[in-house]
């Protein structure tokens, strides 16, 4: 039956293409020629297309009964009270490479007044997220997350700001809730340091959280809404705070930090520095302590003469802490004493400066899981 039906076909063919030959006055030879190299083009790309699907979808299914996820692109857009980051990841058998980092400091915690973010404050920040959104479309990265720490948590028009920044820009960033943001920087941090027993501290530019951790697992964590621009912005009237300034930032800190209420009894050695305060105090040391650039683990009396250096007021001394971190000058004392408070607290010796954190956590966590 079917060699009836294919010399049929055949026939028809060959009567059709008799047909147009006579209608162009062309040859029937060229013409048939000319058909069957039409033919065998068509042919031949719907094999490829047919071979590469059936590729992509083995490669798939193989993928998924090996437990990982496919390569993606995706891009994190970190809101914080000092600056804005954008950190564009690719990730392929569960493993995470930082691809890009852009970031841009708008200091939001300086556009609050009486508990409201100002229209400079919405201004500055539809201005970055668009700027970042326009950036991840030129690379064509179809995958984004947008998620605010305490630069939208502690404002009263949060609603507001939400719904213009969705309006202006076209993303509506997740307010995380102070212990969601220790939860993702244990998460981050712990994911590429081998970190078994110590505590977690990430000094951002409107809070700080603290994370006790035991045998890699986060047993308490915490947050307290300060951090080093607000300190600076409350007690600060100058570029760099004077005695009496510097005295109201050290008791502000310790009345926040006697609201823990899991202190442990013994001394924890190894504290885990997170966040822009603590990558400074790595870049000073290296670049004002002759601290070599590799070393992993950072003494406490780096933090205690950095302080000290400060305390002296003397401007070659400021000039230098200036050529090192200018993007900090204002509130790289209130981080550092931040910093140093902390370890007191915790009767630290060493500080470990982490490169990853809540971005890398908010990735695993919020995107990563869901694939």
């Amino acid at each position: 039956m079917s060699a009836c039906v294919t010399i049929f076909y055949f026939l028809l063919i060959f009567d059709r293409l008799k047909r147009q030959a006579e209608k162009f006055s062309l040859s029937f030879i060229v013409l048939t020629r000319f058909y069957l190299m039409l033919t065998w083009i068509l042919f031949y790309r719907v094999k490829i297309i047919i071979r590469e699907f059936a590729g992509r979808a083995a490669y798939t299914v193989l993928k998924r009964q090996k437990g990982y996820f496919s390569v993606m692109i995706h891009a994190v857009i970190d809101m914080g009270s000092n600056s804005v980051r954008m950190s564009v990841y690719r990730c392929e058998d569960q493993e995470i490479t930082l691809l890009m980092n852009q970031k841009r400091t708008i200091g939001l915690a300086g556009c609050v007044e009486n508990g409201l973010l100002t229209s400079e404050g919405i201004r500055r920040a539809t201005q970055v997220l668009a700027e970042f959104k326009g950036i991840a479309e030129a690379f064509q990265i179809g995958s984004l997350s947008a998620f605010a720490t305490a630069s939208l948590r502690n404002i009263a028009n949060q609603e507001q700001v939400l719904h213009e920044l969705t309006l202006a820009a076209g993303i509506t960033p997740e307010v995380i809730s102070g212990e969601e943001e220790a939860r993702l920087d244990f998460i981050g941090s712990t994911r590429f340091l081998n970190l078994d027993t110590g505590v977690l501290v990430d000094i951002g530019g409107g809070s700080t959280e603290l994370v006790l951790f035991e045998d890699g697992k986060a047993l308490n964590v915490s947050s307290f809404p300060i951090g080093s621009l607000n300190l600076y912005v409350d007690h600060v009237g100058g570029v760099f705070p004077e005695k009496t300034e510097r005295k109201a930032i050290k008791r502000h800190i310790r009345a926040e930090f006697q609201k823990l209420c899991w202190k442990p009894e013994q001394d924890i050695p190894l504290l885990c520095a997170v966040g822009g305060t603590a990558r400074a105090f790595k870049k000073l040391c290296t670049e004002l302590l002759s601290v070599p650039a590799d070393e992993k683990s950072l003494q406490v009396k780096y933090l205690e003469e950095l302080h000290r250096m400060l305390k002296q007021e003397n401007s070659e001394l400021r000039r230098r802490f200036y050529q090192v971190v200018p993007e900090r000058i204002l509130n790289i004392q209130p981080g550092l004493m931040l910093l140093r408070e902390t370890a007191r607290l915790f009767g630290s010796r060493e500080i470990v400066v982490s490169p990853y954190g809540v971005r890398e956590g908010y990735l695993i966590d919020k995107v990563l899981k869901k694939q």
